[in-house]
């Protein structure tokens, strides 16, 4: 019976539950049922029935298909024969479509002529059944049935296509472009770029080497359910199929035989498409999926053919007056195709990642740039998809920030490898000129090579440095440099150099690597370079906040079509409205000048600690601060505390004197070596406002002690103290000239016997003989060097007895060394 039918009771005054007494033989009808048609039929029980319902139906059919389950994987004619046979002794119509559902399991090997055999039996057992026909679910069933008989013809249909050899004909594979062209409305420029930018993407096409597509996965891909529509009552279209998933398994299947010459144009659209029956949506949506799929091997030379197939016929345009309509799907296509063609591009850069439209939609408008960051070999937020793919791409590439900024700029590189891509960015930056701006590209490149280098700091101490050059490039725009190394300070950097100065204040001292691995991920030969890191990042940090005045705040604008294509779709992009990294960075409050140069001193002092002092001398950093300076350490930097920059206690500047002295004392190397160290040392001095000559003079006494009198003449200039030097030098001289003699007795014997040694010399260079202790034996040349220096300095030098007697020793000692000659 129609379950949408009433059953509907007749109450009669004699009525009893199984007939009337009074006439025992007669059963007369007392319900009735209505069907939606109008039609009303008596229930005529009998006896024996009265008390049966539908569940003793539903466990005969369970129990029968209990035993149609055990149909093997690869049954036998006589186990298709079985498997019939109970099918026809099913009764309710839960049961035929359960018995259909093991008919299309994907595990189970029967070939297409089996399917399609044992597909029209169930039709003709289920036609023979009139009561069963006329119900709703059995036209819910028959439209099952005939779907499966119209995918099963569709099948075989494409295996015989893709079985035929491909037959390439002139008149639907022609090489000139000029008539696609301005079918398409474009420039024989443009479309050769787009041949060009999807040849550069693709792969020859081997379909010879592909798995075929069984017929349970291609089955898969379409809806076989047995709901029915609300006019159930009407004929139902059997051809229209609805599509359950998109694979490119399933696109090659369908458009390999017309893409590779199988089949024309004209007999596809004509007899395949409609035998498939499937929406033109769904066919694009199809074909989409298969033709952007990287690892299938895309027919690029058959490209003319996918383009004379979206041809619209101009015979269907029809001329209208007043607005022209516009059909928004068309809009969404046109929006799809300018991405792709940017994609395309994208795709062509070496290791570029995968991309996708989604993906887009996902993120949002900054996607491109954040995917442009640079490998060798071959790591959130939102904002613009193409500058998120730039950076993306610079990072896992490593290629060097200046190249990359330069290749923004439309300046081409010179080597072949460079010029190749820096060719790519540059027409990518000409295609989204508002998106892939430079300093924006930066900023994302900065963020997504710092987030690499976060997560791998051993194997990735490269990518920290890149991350740094990357912002000092934004001088122009110190806006943006302000808020990215205020981001990456607080995100990355902040926790880092806690660490740091939690170690050495515990130690006092280098900490051990095994320590720093555990503690902070890294080695000791990158301890260093991370601490100079940080300090560079402050530096860049303190720059740009003293010309932020003068900069506005700026939003990241971003071409119509990307826009447009986020606004179509809102329900696809689930992170499009996070605020853009650069916006973030635009938007951060200024930062506290003092503050920050405050954290430049500790990284400063760090750094000259784990870089020049020995590692077993034991120095806390904190020592060179005072309590109000170590409470206003690693607070954030938009507050305002208290902090005594050069105010301090003489205690703290004693230390802090001594300790810049004692960092001067110990470089090593040549000057050009040390300039960096020296300039840390003169930043400090000059911002503690300490003793900046008597670190001078430390220097020069250290250059002449190691015999580099050049060298140490280069510095005298600047020294202001000119008494202090020459005494400090004076005392070098003596200790030098002693150390001589003892080492050549001869030319003390020869001094003495021509009465050159004065009492004056003698008392001299025995009253000195503790003060200073030479580095190494001296040469002659290098004592006389020496000894004119001192001269120099001495007669230029305030008048005094003390430096008259000191000028007289120079010259005595001078005449000791002739007798040398």
């Amino acid at each position: 019976m129609d379950r949408r039918g009433r059953l509907v009771g007749v109450p009669r005054l004699n009525e009893q539950l199984l007939g009337c007494s009074s006439a025992p033989l007669s059963c007369p009808s007392n319900a009735f049922f209505i069907t939606p048609t109008g039609s009303i039929f008596a229930v005529n029980a009998r006896f024996r029935m009265a008390l049966w319902d539908e569940s003793m139906a539903t466990l005969h059919d369970e129990n029968i298909l209990r035993e149609m389950r055990q149909l093997g994987t690869k049954p036998s004619e006589q186990e298709l024969s079985a498997w019939l046979g109970s099918m026809r002794s099913l009764k309710t119509m839960a049961a035929l479509n359960e018995a259909l559902d093991l008919l299309l399991i994907t595990e189970r090997e029967l070939q297409i002529a089996q399917l399609a055999q044992m597909t029209d039996a169930i039709r003709e057992f289920f036609d023979s059944q009139s009561k069963l026909k006329g119900s709703t679910p059995g036209r819910a069933l028959l439209v099952r049935l005939a779907t499966v008989s119209q995918l099963l013809n569709v099948y075989a249909h494409l295996c015989a296509l893709n079985a035929t050899l491909p037959n390439r004909t002139r008149q639907e594979d022609s090489d000139e472009l000029g008539p696609i062209a301005s079918k398409f409305s474009l420039t024989d420029a443009a479309l050769k770029l787009c041949v060009k930018r999807i040849a550069d993407c693709s792969m020859q096409c081997d379909s010879g080497t592909e798995e075929p597509l069984s017929i349970f996965e291609f089955m898969t891909h379409f809806t076989i359910s047995s709901r029915m529509s609300a006019g159930a009552d009407g004929p139902e279209n059997w051809s229209k199929i609805e599509m359950q998933k998109y694979s490119p398994q399933l696109g090659g299947f369908i458009f390999c035989a017309v893409l590779m010459g199988r089949c024309s144009v004209q007999h596809f659209t004509t007899h395949t498409v409609s035998l498939l029956g499937v929406s033109q949506i769904d066919l694009l949506e199809l074909f989409c999926a298969y033709w952007l799929h990287p690892p299938q091997g895309t027919p690029v030379f058959y490209l003319p053919r996918v383009l004379s197939g979206c041809e619209e016929s101009e015979g269907n345009s029809e001329s209208t007056e007043g607005w022209e309509e516009v059909e928004l799907s068309l809009e969404v296509w046109d929006l799809l195709l300018r991405h792709l063609q940017c994609m395309a591009l994208m795709r062509t850069l070496p290791n570029c990642p995968s991309m996708a439209i989604t993906d887009l939609l996902n993120a949002g408008c900054s996607y491109y740039r954040e995917q442009l960051i640079p490998t060798v070999d071959v790591p959130v937020r939102s904002g613009c998809v193409y500058m998120f793919q730039v950076g993306v791409w610079a990072a896992t590439q490593k290629v060097a920030p200046g190249a990359l900024h330069a290749a923004l700029g439309d300046r081409q590189g010179t080597s072949g490898e460079l010029s190749e891509w820096c060719a790519k960015i540059g027409e990518l930056s000409a295609a989204l000129p508002m998106s892939l701006k430079r300093e924006l590209v930066m900023c994302d490149c900065a963020w997504e090579c710092m987030s690499a280098w976060f997560k791998e700091r051993e194997n990735n101490f490269v990518l920290l440095e890149h991350a740094l050059q990357y912002v000092s490039l934004l001088e122009e725009s110190p806006r943006l440099q302000h808020g990215m190394c205020l981001l990456l300070w607080e995100n990355f950097l902040r926790e880092r150099l806690i660490d740091v100065y939690n170690l050495l204040n515990k130690a006092g001292r280098f900490p051990r690597e095994r320590l720093l691995k555990r503690e902070m991920g890294i080695s000791d030969s990158h301890l260093v370079t991370l601490v100079g890191k940080c300090r560079i990042m402050l530096r860049s940090l303190c720059n740009a906040v003293r010309d932020l005045d003068r900069y506005v705040n700026r939003r990241a604008t971003y071409e119509d079509f990307v826009l447009a294509l986020t606004q179509l779709a809102p329900e696809r992009h689930s992170d499009a409205n996070k605020e853009p990294l650069s916006d973030v960075a635009s938007r951060q409050k200024a930062v506290n000048y003092h503050l920050v140069l405050h954290h430049i001193h500790l990284a400063t002092v760090i750094e000259l600690q784990l870089s020049v002092c020995d590692e077993d001398e034991r120095l806390k950093p904190s020592m060179l601060f005072d309590e109000v300076g170590i409470q206003a350490l690693f607070v954030p930097f938009h507050t305002h505390p208290l902090i005594p920059i050069a105010e301090v206690d003489l205690a703290v500047r004693e230390r802090r004197q001594l300790f810049l002295e004692k960092c001067v004392s110990m470089l090593d190397g040549a000057l050009g070596d040390n300039k960096q160290k020296w300039d840390l040392i003169v930043n400090l001095v000059v911002d503690w406002e300490l003793d900046r000559d008597e670190l001078r003079i430390c220097e020069i006494v250290k250059l002449c002690s190691e015999q580099r009198i050049a060298d140490a003449e280069k510095l005298i200039p600047v020294v202001e103290g000119r008494g202090r030097l020459a005494d400090r030098l004076f005392k070098l001289a003596v200790a030098q000239f002693r150390n001589y003699l003892a080492t050549t007795p001869e030319v003390l014997e020869s001094a003495e016997r021509l009465s050159l040694v004065t009492n004056r010399l003698s008392v001299c260079l025995s009253a000195e003989s503790n003060d200073v202790a030479p580095s190494c034996a001296p040469s002659r040349e290098v004592i006389a060097s020496l000894l004119k220096l001192v001269n120099t300095l001495l007669v230029t030098s305030a008048y005094s007895t003390r430096r008259s007697e000191q000028v007289t020793l120079v010259a005595e000692m001078e005449n000791v060394l002739r007798c040398a000659v």
